[in-house]
C-alpha cells in the first residue's frame, strides 16, 4: 500500500462529511481486510500531527451503516450498538501523545470470532484530540473506514438499475451521467468500467470512468453514482442529434453489468449563427443583384 504521499495529507471521513481543515490527518482512509474464521489480522494506520505542540490524541471504535442511496455513511454512537467489527477490533491503545510536527504508525489487530457468517463487516476508527469527555459529535472526529471480508460462502451479486443521462443545457458536449446499483449479495462491491459516448455516426466523442472515486456498494442497499463527461472545448467534440451512451461494469471476480441509453443534443447556438449568416450573406446577394 503505497502510504508515503498520502502520509501528509489531511484525511476527512473518506465520504466527505466535513471541509474543516484539521492540524492532524490519517492515512489510508479505508483499510481492506480479508481472513478465515478464528484468524486474527494485524493491520495500522498512520497518524500525522501538524500541530506545534505534542498532542494527546483518543482512539474509538464504531459500527458504521449505509446511509441512502448517496454513498454517505451513517455511524452508531458506540453505547447505542457496537456488535460485531467493532468489537473485533483491537487497538493497541486507546490514547497517544504524538510529537509536534511529526507521525507515527498506530497498530491494531482484527479478532475474527469462529463461529460468524461470511461476509463483508465494515467499521470505523475514529481519531480525535480532543477529550471524550468534550467531543459530542462524530463531526468533530477523523475516521478510517475498515472493510473486513470473511472468506468462506461469500456471494458477490448485484442488479444495474437503471442509467440517466442529462446533457447541459448549453451548445458543449457536456452533462453527467447518473446510475445505480443494487448489491443483492453478502459483501460489499467496488464496480469498474466506463461509458462510452458516440454519435449518429458511430464516431466515439468521449470515454468516461464510470467509478472515478473508486467508491463502495454495500450488502444489501442501493448506491447511485454519478460522473460528468464531456468536454469544455466547444469544437473539439462537437456534436449534434441522437448520442448513445453505453456503460459496461465489471465487479468482484466475473461479475459484468451493462446498460446503453440514447439522448439528443441540438447545437442552438450554431445553428442560429449559421442561418444568421446564411440571412446576411442572401442579403448582401439580393443588394448586389438590385444594383
Amino acid at each position: 500500500m503505497h502510504r508515503t504521499a498520502s502520509i501528509v495529507l489531511v484525511i476527512f471521513f473518506s465520504f466527505c462529511l466535513s471541509r474543516q481543515v484539521w492540524a492532524f490527518g490519517v492515512a489510508p482512509a479505508v483499510l481492506d481486510a480479508s481472513g478465515s474464521r478464528g484468524e486474527t489480522i494485524n493491520q495500522s494506520f498512520t497518524l500525522v500531527n501538524d500541530n506545534e505542540l505534542d498532542t494527546v490524541f483518543y482512539f474509538e471504535t464504531l459500527k458504521v451503516e449505509a446511509k441512502g442511496e448517496s454513498g454517505s455513511p451513517k455511524f452508531i454512537p458506540y453505547n447505542t450498538d457496537h456488535s460485531e467489527l467493532p468489537d473485533w477490533i483491537t487497538l493497541s491503545t486507546k490514547k497517544l501523545v504524538v510529537p509536534a510536527r511529526s507521525f507515527v504508525e498506530v497498530p491494531f489487530s482484527i479478532n475474527i470470532p469462529s463461529d460468524i457468517e461470511s461476509k463483508s463487516y465494515y467499521a470505523a476508527i475514529t481519531v480525535t484530540d480532543q477529550a471524550p469527555a468534550n467531543v459530542d459529535s462524530i463531526q468533530t472526529k477523523t475516521a478510517i473506514l475498515v472493510f473486513l471480508t470473511v472468506k468462506g460462502q461469500t456471494i458477490e451479486q448485484a442488479g444495474l438499475l437503471d442509467l440517466v443521462v442529462l446533457p447541459s443545457q448549453s451548445d458543449r458536449f457536456l452533462g453527467t451521467a447518473t446510475y445505480r446499483i443494487q448489491n443483492q449479495g453478502n459483501v460489499y462491491l467496488q464496480p469498474t468500467g466506463e461509458i462510452i459516448f458516440k454519435d449518429i455516426f458511430g464516431r466515439t466523442l468521449s470515454i468516461t470512468d464510470a467509478n472515478p472515486e473508486n467508491s463502495r456498494v454495500l450488502p444489501e442497499t442501493t448506491r447511485a453514482f454519478e460522473t460528468g463527461f464531456g468536454n469544455e472545448n466547444y469544437w473539439s467534440n462537437l456534436a449534434i442529434g441522437p448520442i448513445s451512451a453505453e456503460l459496461t461494469l465489471n465487479y468482484g471476480v466475473e461479475g459484468k453489468m451493462n446498460s446503453k441509453t440514447t439522448f439528443w443534443i441540438i447545437p442552438w447556438q450554431l445553428i442560429l449563427s449559421i442561418i444568421g449568416l446564411l440571412t446576411i450573406l442572401i442579403g448582401i446577394k439580393t443588394s448586389l443583384k438590385k444594383k
